[in-house]
């Protein structure tokens, strides 16, 4: 009766409260306590009111159905009671022998620590202090793995001092479960410390008195340091970006959090870090709220805008100097939409077309007319920005006419290429060239009277006034060209030396404007007579010289035989009688050595020969003398 004896004592004595510093786990659920409890309410349950203690069997019986594996030792160390739950520990645990009442649990704990068992070691000592000191409670977790699962369990110790020496009763409870699930719910908080330390905003997790719980590195780096609690927010300097007003520390996002549980996202303000930097950040901040809606803490979370801040800055800076540049340009400058409306555009554009800028973004300008270089009306398809938009290349420098409302006219240029963003877009640059096309009308316009009165001086350098047709000079030039043809080609040539009979008798007795009258006529009609090929100049005074290419003496004999005939139709008339032209023509044909002079001067005694066997007639030279043969053969009809 010994061990019902111990365990009634266990039942009568009130074990102390759990809570050694040097304990490894301590559970939630302090199972010897409870067992205590259990064992006194049972054993009251069934006593009878006239019993001084409870029945030593009830005890016993109570103490075997304990579901948990609990034995009692003596002073020594010594199993002097167990239930079954703790007989079943070793064979379920994998264990082959499992100490029983009268096997010492300290020699078994002494033995797994001399085998490397720390958790034996430490709760062998603990349990001999208890013993030592007849009080205290122990605790210790250990693992207890088989190959068929992996299991936990919490040992705890609770002294009761007898008469005949202290012993302590030690329960051993599975909490698999229970450590499973702190386990996991430390690789949880694990991972998300991770996650949180890895983000690259600021973050900081304050309780309800506004202490940090938890901080990343992002934040530190944020603020160049530790971020306080909120009883030193006036530490803390910022501004909103709004107003430029300071941040009081009641106006801090995570303080109105934590006072009103308000919810503030994205609050942009600048800050002052704790090097003396400043940056712009987005401040937000959330209220953490309990199961009973009590504000618990709050989230408070920083990003570092200041970048993005600066180079929107920079972006604004660039626009406004693109904007003063674009308005300075010299051409105007605009930007086509998709849908072929003007977006943007400069002031040299306004002063092209003369409109407002409202007048253009309204697009006044659409209803005048365009022409191309080529003086036709532009199809919408030729317009330089439709052609950079489709063939999505730059269109340079197209000259375009601008017909107004009023008739009145732009020359421009313009120039368009794609976008590449937004899709569809296309800038162009128009240039006003009116000046430019002006002068070089002007300048085109005297080109050509200048070459008019060129070729007029030119005209009047090789034409004789009177007769209009070529002088002397200009007929040897040409002569001189032909002959030498003729020579090379072996082809025939002749020359007809012409003069008006009694030219100067018509003169004195007409007057000069009559024989002025007389040589025109007779110069046009040879004209009419000849060949465009054949070459017509006044030789000089009264006689003409006819150059006749490709054509031998006998041909030429008759040309100037219609020549004669053409000429002498002309009648002078005065109140006292009527004279008729006629004239009188030598033919010479250009012979192998001849030059222009020689050929003439054949041609010139021909003629002369003529006057003296009675005018009014045609002698033609001698085809072949001593100084050489006619050339070839005459291709004259």
């Amino acid at each position: 009766m010994v061990a019902a004896a111990q365990v009634h004592a266990a039942l009568a004595f009130p074990p102390p409260t759990r809570g050694l510093p040097r304990l490894q786990y301590t559970a939630r659920d302090d199972s010897a306590r409870r067992l205590v409890e259990w064992l006194n309410r049972t054993a009251r349950r069934y006593a009878a009111d006239t019993l001084q203690t409870t029945p030593a069997d009830l005890v016993l019986a109570a103490f075997a159905a304990y579901p948990n594996s609990t034995v009692i030792i003596d002073q020594d160390g010594v199993i002097t009671a167990a239930n079954e739950a703790w007989r079943n520990f070793g064979p379920l645990n994998g264990a082959t022998v499992t100490a029983d009442v009268g096997d010492s649990y300290l020699e078994a704990c002494d033995r797994a620590a001399a085998a490397g068992d720390d958790i034996a070691a430490q709760a062998a000592l603990e349990i001999r202090n208890i013993l030592a000191q007849g009080s205290g409670t122990s605790s210790v977790v250990y693992p207890c793995h088989s190959p068929e699962c992996r299991r936990w369990f919490e040992a705890q110790a609770v002294a009761f001092p007898m008469v005949d020496g202290n012993f302590v009763l030690i329960i051993h409870a599975e909490i698999t479960a229970e450590w499973q699930a702190r386990e996991a719910l430390s690789t949880s908080e694990r991972r998300l410390r991770a996650v949180l330390d890895a983000m690259p905003v600021g973050l900081w997790i304050m309780d309800a008195a506004g202490r940090v719980v938890h901080r990343n590195p992002a934040g530190d780096r944020i603020w160049a340091g530790e971020r306080l609690g909120p009883n030193q927010l006036d530490v803390y300097k910022g501004w909103w970006i709004s107003t430029g007003e300071p941040i009081a520390p009641g106006e801090w996002a995570s303080d109105r959090a934590l006072r009103n549980g308000e919810t503030s996202i994205d609050e942009e303000i600048e800050i002052e870090c704790f090097d003396g930097t400043r940056k712009f950040i987005l401040n937000s901040a959330l209220p953490l709220l309990g199961t009973d809606g009590a504000i618990e803490g709050a989230i408070v979370v920083n990003l570092d805008i200041t970048n993005a801040k600066m180079a929107a800055a920079e972006l604004r800076q660039g626009e406004q100097r693109w904007r003063a540049l674009f308005d300075l340009l010299p051409v105007g400058a605009s930007v086509l939409n998709s849908r072929n409306r003007i977006v943007e555009h400069n002031l040299a554009l306004e002063r092209i077309l003369g409109l407002t800028r409202e007048e253009i973004e309204d697009g006044m300008f659409r209803d005048w007319r365009f022409f191309g270089n080529d003086g036709g009306v532009l199809s919408e398809d030729r317009f330089p920005s439709v052609r950079a938009r489709r063939t999505n290349r730059p269109i340079d420098a197209v000259e375009i006419t601008i017909e107004r409302e009023d008739g009145s006219r732009i020359e421009t240029s313009v120039s368009a290429a794609a976008l590449p963003q937004p899709a569809g877009s296309v800038v162009i640059v128009t240039n006003d060239i009116t000046a430019q096309v002006r002068a070089r009308e002007a300048e085109r316009r005297a080109k050509a009277e200048l070459e008019k009165a060129l070729l007029e001086q030119t005209e009047h350098a090789r034409t004789d006034f009177l007769t209009q047709v070529w002088n002397r000079r200009h007929f040897f030039e040409l002569a001189t060209h032909e002959l030498a043809l003729a020579t090379r080609h072996q082809q025939a040539l002749s020359v007809v030396l012409l003069d008006i009979d009694s030219f100067k008798a018509i003169n004195d007795r007409y007057g000069h404007e009559v024989g002025d009258e007389v040589l025109q006529h007779v110069a046009q009609a040879m004209k009419t007579a000849l060949r465009d090929t054949d070459i017509l100049a006044r030789h000089g005074g009264e006689e003409f010289v006819v150059l006749l290419p490709f054509t031998d003496s006998p041909a030429a004999g008759l040309v100037a035989e219609n020549l004669r005939a053409a000429a002498s139709g002309f009648r002078v008339e005065n109140e006292a009688r009527i004279t008729e032209v006629t004239i009188s023509a030598g033919v010479a044909a250009a012979r192998r050595g001849d030059s222009v002079d020689s050929l003439v001067s054949r041609a010139d005694h021909a003629m002369y020969t003529a006057k003296s066997t009675g005018r009014n007639r045609v002698v033609v030279a001698p085809d072949e003398d001593d100084e050489g043969e006619q050339l070839g053969p005459s291709t004259a009809p």
